[in-house]
């Protein structure tokens, strides 16, 4: 059930980010529910009355942002995974 859970966190977080105009395979894995809150905070990239320089920063730090949560979340699941395996 857990991880039927966390499969549906994954894709609404996609979902989201894809809406907000960011990469969505980079917010996929994002950190659970610490990523999900996160990534609500973000503004959107996906504004049509502001500057596309504004747009293009906004863009660039959600993706930012994914990425790095991203990297941070598969580190901490092969430690895991490491340390699981050890016992």
């Amino acid at each position: 059930m857990r991880l039927i859970i966390s499969i549906i966190i994954m894709i609404i977080m996609a979902t989201i980010a894809n809406k907000k105009g960011f990469n969505p395979w980079l917010w996929f894995l994002a950190g659970g529910i610490p990523g999900f809150i996160i990534l609500l905070v973000l503004p959107s990239a996906n504004v049509e009355d502001i500057d596309k320089e504004i747009i293009l920063k906004r863009k660039k730090i959600g993706n930012n942002t994914g990425a790095v949560i991203t990297t941070i979340a598969i580190i901490a699941i092969v430690i895991v995974f490491i340390v699981l395996s050890s016992l």
